[in-house]
């Protein structure tokens, strides 16, 4: 009987996988995430998972942002964002880096 494979491979600089922005979150949500004041949520995937840190720091220097969550090992990284411009500014800026960024902006 032939077992079935399946293979993830992660190509560094070639997509982003998540980039998604929660503006006016519901109160549930935004308390069971952890941010219960949230303006705005935003979520980002990126690989390999050190790139996280490399995000985060284009994040803070491209907005008025405060992280709540950052995991180089796994690329999460969370943030509670003011604004859209600093998820496009790591979008913009990630072929610099030739890599995926794994990224969750709380």
């Amino acid at each position: 009987m032939d077992k079935e494979r399946i293979i993830q491979e992660f190509v560094p600089g070639k997509q982003v996988t998540l980039a998604h922005l929660i503006a006016h979150p519901g109160e549930e949500l935004a308390k069971k995430i952890g941010v219960p004041d949230a303006g705005a949520i935003g979520i980002m995937t990126l690989t390999p998972g050190e790139t996280a840190m490399i995000a985060g720091d284009l994040a803070l220097k491209a907005a008025d942002v405060h992280i709540g969550f950052l995991d180089r090992f796994s690329g999460a990284f969370g943030d509670l964002w003011l604004g859209g411009c600093s998820r496009r500014s790591v979008i913009t800026n990630r072929q610099r880096f030739r890599a995926f960024i794994k990224l969750y902006a709380l």
